[in-house]
């Protein structure tokens, strides 16, 4: 009786159609190891019913793909296949595959290729993140809108060029960091507004310019910090009203003149810090409120003169710290008020200062510390006594004489 019944319940299921959960994480027919086998269609083949999952319905492929599957799309959530060659689908069950779940693929160390299909829209928070033995190149397809935190992080086993989808508008936080063995240019689309915080921080292995577009209006903390390989010009197009601390901190490469955004109000502490290639002279555009701490702490290749515009009221702590490579003149508008500790320190080449301020900015210590060929200050003729007498000023009062 009780086996009748059992017998008579299963097939009510069968009838209205309720989800039976079946074991579907056994790989396809065994002829093809790399988790890319079709069906006579052309599609993922169905190795099994779905199974309920929260929102979305989980649907794993005879290759391993592992997805949740909704009304018109199907997201990835994970790959349970035992190739290495990760090629993610265009369409799973007859749905276009459309977003990679957060962490879907995060630590997986094993995989050494990676393939995205231009179905996809959406790759969410660490869905790569630390898979260090991804190679070659990485083509983020045109299709793809957004990318989230982390997506890329710690793919250090890259070895050739990263193409980023031109349809994206913000590049978020800490993507590609420490991804280290990307070469080549770094080029921004041109669709790209924001570059989040420490975006591409510690990926020292590209080789060639940077290309931020005029679409971009922020850069983060730390987007491009010890990307030390990057070499010639560093233009920051004047659409750029923002850039974060330690933006351009040890990127060493380049080689060329630096220009910066004349929409700015304030360089940050350390935003390029201990960029020792730079040459050509520091052009402060006229927007800059305030120089921060170690905003430019061993840019020792600069030459010519130096030139504070009349917009900047305080100079940061060590802010030029090692600019040793310039052979030049100071000129300290009659704007600014204050100047932190060391600010000028071992500018070896620094040989004149005017100060145009009536009353002497404040100091801190040591401002002109190890500037062994400093000869004069030049101050306003009636301040030239203040000068003399002012803290930290007066240590330097035998260079102290009127304009």
């Amino acid at each position: 009786m009780k086996a009748t019944s059992l017998i008579s319940l299963f097939a009510v299921i069968l009838l209205i159609g309720l989800p039976v959960s079946c074991d579907t994480t056994t790989g396809g027919s065994g002829d093809n190891n790399d988790g890319l086998a079709d069906d006579d269609n052309g599609g993922p083949v169905d190795n099994g019913g779905p199974s309920e999952n929260g929102d979305g319905i989980l649907f794993i492929d005879s290759n391993g793909y592992e997805f949740l599957e909704y009304e018109t799309h199907m997201a990835v959530t994970g790959y349970s296949g035992s190739g290495t060659d990760l090629m993610i689908p265009e369409m799973a069950n007859g749905k276009p595959v459309t977003e990679i779940v957060s962490a879907a693929f995060r630590q997986r160390i094993e995989l050494t290729s990676l393939s995205l299909p231009d179905t996809i829209s959406r790759i969410g928070d660490e869905a790569f993140a630390d898979c260090s033995g991804l190679t070659g190149d990485l083509i983020i397809p045109d299709s793809v809108t957004s990318i989230g935190n982390s997506a890329f992080y710690g793919c250090s086993g890259f070895t050739g060029s990263l193409t980023i989808s031109d349809s994206i508008t913000s590049i978020g936080g800490y993507v590609f960091r420490y991804s280290h063995g990307f070469t080549g240019n770094l080029v921004i689309p041109d669709s790209v507004t924001s570059i989040g915080d420490y975006a591409f921080h510690g990926c020292s292995g590209f080789d060639g310019e940077l290309v931020i577009p005029e679409s971009v209006t922020s850069i983060g903390i730390g987007s491009f910090m010890g990307c030390s390989g990057l070499s010639g010009n560093l233009v920051i197009p004047d659409s750029v009203t923002n850039i974060g601390s330690d933006a351009f901190r040890n990127c060493s490469g380049f080689t060329g003149n630096l220009s910066i955004s004349r929409s700015i109000t304030m360089i940050r502490v350390g935003t390029f810090y201990g960029c020792s290639g730079f040459t050509g002279e520091i052009a402060i555009p006229e927007s800059v409120i305030s120089i921060e701490s170690d905003a430019f702490y061993g840019c020792s290749n600069f030459t010519g003169d130096l030139i504070i515009p009349g917009s900047v009221t305080s100079i940061g702590i060590r802010a030029f710290f090692g600019c040793s490579g310039i052979a030049f003149t100071l000129v300290i508008p009659d704007s600014v008020t204050s100047i932190g500790t060391e600010a000028f320190s071992n500018c070896s080449g620094l040989t004149t200062v005017f100060s145009h301020s009536a009353t002497p900015p404040t100091l801190g210590w040591w401002i002109f510390w190890d500037c062994e060929n400093l000869v004069n200050i030049y101050v306003p003729e009636p301040s030239v006594d203040d000068y003399k007498t002012a803290p930290r000023w007066n240590d330097y009062a035998n260079k102290i004489s009127a304009i």
